[in-house]
């Protein structure tokens, strides 16, 4: 029954993760995309045989909170590198984060793919959100200007901390005003 249950969790995030990449009209694309499914398979079962066994009955952020645990107690961060297998691909820097701050291990936080991300990752293994102000971008600013990055992760680290103070130092009034909200503190800080 429990394999079952692995086997259907497994196929129902392939096929998640194939129709949100919109993979299948190649020619050929129904037999490679079988084969693809059951080489992923078999490499999560092989690799990640704990994340199939403790993560196969969670979804969405649950998931990525599950491989996070599993990376943590197995102390192994490469737990995380099962999410896009798992069609969680936005959930991996969450889980390195998580396992960065178990272990203080800040290299691993270059590892996050958005400036927001890597600097959320330090500031929250350093204790320091100042870290959120050392954000620099590159090609993957292209959505969000680089203070947009640092206000973002500024707001995180105050939402975390529950801290007002901290969000008086974010520079776009929309996003000090909601980080303000959520604390709780419904006035703004010069």
């Amino acid at each position: 029954m429990l394999d079952m249950k692995r086997t259907a969790f497994i196929l129902s995030m392939l096929i998640a993760g194939a129709l949100l990449s919109g993979c299948c009209g190649l020619i050929g694309g129904q037999q490679n995309e079988t084969e693809r499914k059951a080489e992923i398979q078999m490499q999560l079962q092989t690799q990640y045989p704990v994340v199939i066994d403790r993560c196969s009955n969670q979804t969405s952020w649950g998931l990525a909170g599950c491989v996070a645990e599993v990376a943590k107690e197995t102390n192994d961060w490469e737990q995380c590198l099962s999410l896009p297998m798992l069609g969680m691909q936005p959930g991996v820097c969450e889980c390195l984060t998580q396992f960065s701050i178990k272990t203080k291990n800040i290299s691993l936080c270059e590892r996050c793919s958005m400036p927001k991300e890597k600097g959320y990752c330090r500031a929250m293994v350093t204790g320091d959100w100042t870290e959120c102000q050392r954000i620099a971008c590159d090609f993957s600013c292209s959505f969000e200007s680089e203070q947009t990055q640092k206000d973002l992760c500024t707001q995180w680290m105050a939402l975390n901390q529950r801290n007002a103070t901290i969000c008086g130092s974010i520079q776009s009034e929309q996003y000090r005003d909601q980080c303000l909200e959520i604390v709780g503190k419904n006035q703004k800080q010069s």
